[in-house]
């Protein structure tokens, strides 16, 4: 309820403006006498200057609300409130007309409100209103005084007269209220994109809310131009994470986590201006969390909602401290999306730290629009960054290098041992029953471990047939790998690395895929721990040798079992690990 303040809060301000009229009088004293004009001129501007200032100041004195310049150019009129320093019970009706509208470039006017109250040191004190303009000019707008009890200063300011001018908005009227009710009630605030677009919000309902870990977040973006997604940015002090909601049919929804613990996190939805590709601020609210609990941080790139991957495990609510060197990659993928059925795995990288070589990779099979499985964290305790890669849709063939990053999630990883160079991975399926089998098969009553790695070398030379073809194309298919070799008996020289690799790590010793290249031409082999020492093994070229009509003819030899390694220098050379 609005009511006329009489009381003491009104008395008190009537002592400050009756002060603030002398200090003008004083100051327009002071230009005058400095004035370079005659002393005819400037005593006539003087007086013209008082006389209208002494007038306006006589009305404020009333009660009445002082227009600006600006309002008398539009024909801005406040009809509510009546009269300044005025008392109201949480809510103000603000109603009024400008009679020229057409002279402005902008259907909506700005409201300030600026609350003197402090209530937490991170919560904006001015809240901002963007009012639209009605087709006659009018405008009529209910506002919650959102911080309690206290005096607040109301600012209307409207939009300028120059088509060129779209960004500013002019004072026309101020006047104060005192808001008598002690309960914060903030709105949700929306921006100027948010009225023009008709983003809304229904959940949370209110501008300040208490949460316990998460907040549900719920809402419409009736705009078609809007995007396919909303971010929504968690911020706390200086620092920021950020979510994305994909929208679907115009709605978005979501629990987005509270990364700050128990603090007051300020959140911010932003909507995408599908035309300059920007996206803009379109509501936020403040969450006052109750839970110290961690989570994984996660960043979003732009093709995330392009593609229709929801992933629902890790979560944005999964622990950011893991204490395990396995980890779960779960989904699935919306069958509306086109060009979706067409994708069959999912790539997940892993990097440890900002060290980029400490990186390994896992394919993720796809069945049925949906993905479960599990990568490895095998580089040891540390942080690391998880990528989410999915394949380019619109290419046919596909390599690693058509995978693009949707999502990255960053964690925490304790108590676990370094076991890079054991643990399965892309191509290197060294947990498969059939590589596992064959390990054993090979090395079964081998307890040297020079000799169980001659055996591996001796079984690949010798067991599979050389495609000479791959070699020739220098083709690399995305299912090449160590299970493919061994099911198929045949390969280039990256599949007998992969196979190779595989087979060693299955039966515990350390091994490693090395990308390189032979005379110029694309190559891999392997290293090998024995004893403690690393020796190298090239399978492929131990298996025989291609003559000059490009056949490839059975030859195996241990030549490149463990050899010398400046002559194995002049004819390789070496990349790096494929973990």
């Amino acid at each position: 309820m609005q009511t006329g303040g009489q009381g003491i809060w009104r008395g008190t301000m009537r002592k400050k403006y009756k002060l603030y009229r002398v200090a003008i009088f004083l100051i327009i004293l002071i230009m005058a006498g400095c004035s370079e004009k005659t002393e005819e001129t400037s005593e006539d501007v003087f007086l013209e200057i008082d006389e209208d200032l002494l007038e306006r100041q006589e009305q404020h004195e009333e009660g009445t609300i002082w227009l600006m310049d600006y309002a008398y150019e539009t024909g801005f009129t406040l009809m509510s409130p009546e009269q300044d320093h005025m008392e109201t019970d949480t809510y103000l009706e603000v109603k009024g007309v400008i009679e020229e509208e057409e002279k402005i470039n902008d259907s909506h006017l700005l409201i300030e409100v600026l609350s003197e109250k402090v209530i937490h040191e991170e919560m904006n004190t001015a809240f901002y209103h963007y009012v639209p303009l009605k087709d006659n000019g009018e405008f009529n707008k209910e506002l919650a005084l959102h911080h309690g009890e206290g005096e607040y200063e109301i600012r209307i300011r409207l939009p300028g007269k120059d088509p060129e001018d779209l960004n500013n908005y002019y004072p026309v009227a101020y006047f104060h209220v005192y808001n008598t009710n002690a309960e914060i009630k903030r709105e949700v605030e929306y921006s100027k994109f948010a009225i023009n677009t008709g983003i809304t919000l229904s959940r949370p309902a209110s501008g300040m809310v208490k949460a316990e870990e998460t907040i549900s977040v719920k809402g419409e973006v009736p705009d078609k131009d809007s995007g396919d997604a909303v971010i929504v940015q968690v911020e706390h002090n200086d620092e920021s994470r950020q979510v994305m909601l994909p929208v679907r049919d115009g709605k978005f929804s979501g629990d987005v986590p509270l990364y700050f613990g128990e603090a007051l996190h300020f959140i911010r939805i932003q909507a995408m201006n599908v035309e300059k590709g920007v996206f803009y601020d379109a509501a936020s609210f403040y969450a006052d969390n109750t839970s110290a609990e961690d989570f994984v941080e996660t960043e979003y790139f732009p093709s995330y909602a392009r593609h229709g991957v929801t992933l629902e495990e890790p979560s944005m609510t999964s622990e950011r401290l893991h204490e395990s060197t396995r980890y779960r990659i779960a989904g699935e993928i919306d069958p509306s999306v086109a060009g979706t059925e067409k994708i069959s795995s999912i790539l997940v990288t892993t990097t440890k730290g900002d060290n980029e070589e400490l990186e390994a990779g896992y394919l993720v099979n796809v069945e049925d629009y949906k993905f479960d499985d599990e990568i490895f964290f095998r580089f040891g305790s540390g942080n690391y960054d998880i990528l989410i890669n999915v394949p380019d849709i619109e290419k046919e063939e596909l390599s690693i290098a058509d995978f693009k990053a949707i999502k990255k999630i960053s964690l925490q990883v304790n108590g676990i041992e370094d076991e890079r160079s054991l643990l399965p991975s892309r191509g290197i399926e060294s947990d498969h029953p059939l590589i596992m089998n064959k390990a054993y098969e090979i090395t079964e009553g081998i307890e040297n471990e020079r000799e169980a790695a001659k055996a591996v070398y001796e079984f690949t030379a010798s067991n599979l047939s050389y495609n000479v073809q791959k070699r020739r194309e220098d083709v690399f298919e995305l299912e090449d790998s160590a299970l493919k070799t061994l099911e198929t008996g045949s390969g280039g020289g990256l599949e007998y690395a992969f196979l190779a690799t595989a087979l060693l790590r299955a039966a515990g010793m350390e091994a490693n895929y090395i990308e390189g290249e032979v005379n110029h031409r694309r190559h891999a082999w392997v290293e090998v721990k024995v004893d403690g020492k690393w020796l190298t093994m090239d399978p492929a070229l131990g298996a025989g040798t291609i003559n000059e009509e490009g056949e490839f003819l059975p030859a195996y030899t241990e030549e490149y079992f463990d050899p010398d390694p400046e002559v194995f220098k002049e004819t390789h050379s070496r990349g790096g690990v494929l973990y």
